[in-house]
Formats: C-alpha cells, sequence, structure tokens
C-alpha cells in the first residue's frame, strides 16, 4: 500500500563526510546542468553522480529487477532522467555509507482507519503462491503468507495455541486485509474476493473476521513467525542468512518450490512466511546441521 521508503521520501538533508551540508531531491535536466556548471564541492558531486549514470544507464535500465521489494544495494535507478535524477532518493539504503542524513521529507500515506481481515488456507504454501497476483488484483492493503511448518513449530513451542484454531482448514495461507472508511467498506472488498475465488474449480477454505479481538489474534500468529522459528524443541538449530529474498510477487509459487527442493537436497529445514504482496520470503535455516 505504503510503497517502500524510497518511494516516500521527497527530499534528504545531508552532510557529506568532508563537511559539506546540501538539500538534495529532484533535479530537472537544466537544473542539474546549472549546479554542474556552478562548479565548487556541489557541482563536482554532482558532476560525478551523472557521469556514473550516464556511463551505466542503459545497464541499469536492464539489469535493475522490476520488484516491489528490491531494497538492496545502491539506488541507481533513481538517478536516472526518467525518474528524475532523484538524489535523495538514490541515498535511501545507503546506511552512512555515502552521505549522514540531517532531515528528511515524506509524503503521507493514506491509512484506511477500519480493517477487514480475510484469511485464505491452501493445499500448501506453494499453492498459495501461486495465487498471489490474483488476489493482489483485488488491491488488498495486506497480504502476508505462511506455511504448515510454522504452524507446527508453533504448536511445539506451546504459542498461541488458542489462535491456532482460528485458521481455516489448509496447509499454507494466506492473510489478506483489506481497508476502508467503514467495516461495511471494508467487508465488502473482502466478500468480492470471496466471491471471484468460488467461482474457481478448487477454492481455498476461507474465513471473514468480523471481531476485532480474533482479527488481532491471528495477526499475532504471523508476527510470531521470528520466535516461532527460533530454538524450536527436539529440532536442530535455526539460523539467519536467508532472510528477506525477493522475488515478483506472481512467481512467489514457483520460487518457493525451487526454494524447498534446494532445501531437501541438501537436507536443510526451514519455515517458509513472509510478505507475499510484495514479495518478500523470510526463513530461518539449520546450516550445518547444528
Amino acid at each position: 500500500m505504503a510503497g517502500k521508503t524510497d518511494d516516500n521520501i521527497e527530499e534528504l538533508e545531508v552532510l557529506t563526510y568532508d563537511g559539506l551540508r546540501l538539500r538534495v531531491g529532484r533535479t530537472s535536466e537544466t537544473e542539474l546542468e546549472g549546479i554542474i556548471k556552478e562548479g565548487g564541492r556541489r557541482g563536482e558531486i554532482y558532476r560525478q553522480l551523472k557521469s556514473l549514470r550516464d556511463r551505466y544507464a542503459e545497464l541499469i535500465r536492464r539489469r535493475y529487477p522490476k520488484i516491489p521489494r528490491r531494497v538492496s544495494g545502491y539506488n541507481l535507478d533513481q538517478l536516472l532522467p526518467e525518474n528524475g535524477f532523484h538524489v535523495a532518493r538514490a541515498l535511501v539504503g545507503t546506511e552512512g555509507t555515502c552521505v549522514t542524513v540531517l532531515e528528511a521529507t515524506t509524503r503521507l500515506v493514506y491509512s484506511p482507519p477500519v480493517r477487514s481481515l480475510l484469511v485464505l488456507g491452501y493445499p500448501d504454501v506453494f499453492t498459495a503462491g501461486d495465487h498471489v497476483g490474483e488476489i493482489l488484483a483485488h488491491q488488498p492493503i495486506g497480504l502476508e503468507g505462511l506455511d504448515d511448518r510454522l504452524i507446527a513449530d508453533m504448536k511445539k513451542k506451546g504459542l498461541h495455541p488458542e489462535d491456532l484454531v482460528l485458521l481455516p482448514e489448509g496447509g499454507g495461507w494466506l492473510l489478506v486485509e483489506f481497508g476502508g472508511e467503514s467495516k461495511q467498506e471494508a467487508d465488502e472488498q473482502a466478500h468480492k474476493l470471496m466471491e471471484a475465488l468460488k467461482k474457481q474449480g478448487s477454492p481455498p477454505s476461507m474465513k471473514l473476521f468480523d471481531d476485532p479481538k480474533q482479527e488481532k489474534m491471528v495477526w499475532t500468529i504471523r508476527e510470531s513467525g521470528l520466535g516461532a522459528t527460533a530454538f524450536v524443541p527436539g529440532a536442530k538449530v535455526t539460523w539467519e542468512g536467508w532472510e528477506d529474498s525477493a522475488v515478483p510477487p506472481e512467481k512467489i509459487g514457483g520460487y518457493l518450490r525451487d526454494l524447498r527442493k534446494l532445501l531437501d537436497k541438501y537436507d536443510y529445514g526451514c519455515d517458509l512466511y513472509g510478505h507475499f504482496g510484495q514479495g518478500c520470503i523470510h526463513t530461518r535455516i539449520d546450516f550445518d546441521g547444528l
């Protein structure tokens, strides 16, 4: 719904390592040429950024993945002319390696005051992933996914047993959230999706929650993912190392199948869950058989 951080930054006031303080943001080509002609340290920085952009522009256009969760590396695509030579957005995610951020000007994103939660149960998490693109077409404001192994680990650790019974039948689940100005508006969006799914040959199990307390309990299941997968009784120790892998949302099903196949090949185990609407997968893997 809100996009990545760089989608919402308009300007930054920054300090360079050599003490230059400047405000950066969107820059037209005319403004860019003017800054370079002015010279000085600011002009030199912009000149080098333009040179870097011009040298690699076509490679950036061709190779930078067009996925909603691309947050690794430097945002060189924000320096392209079609993106407004946006130096502020190019700096987002550089984690202090280029500048120190002193101030940020951001966009405000509307947050619907009322939410409705629809949980869909599929035979497995791979099938759930196959249907992410279809669900996104109905414009939910949130779409999370989790697998049966996560639920099994929660049961082993005794985490939220009263919450787990709320899930509809299945071996992989999608938590679909809709928003509106009223409960009726949010529920209507959920019902439209449910009606569309019922017309399929093998629709998922469905459960639309109307009790805010139960909605919170279901979200607790998803939010407990990290705690549920760490130090499970009787299981190998799991480790970070494959956190936040990202793919196009419409390819989640195939990606998860390939990932599980690779892990099975080397006898590694893990639970699979994450921000499926953004194509972002979380997991902890029992590397090295420890």
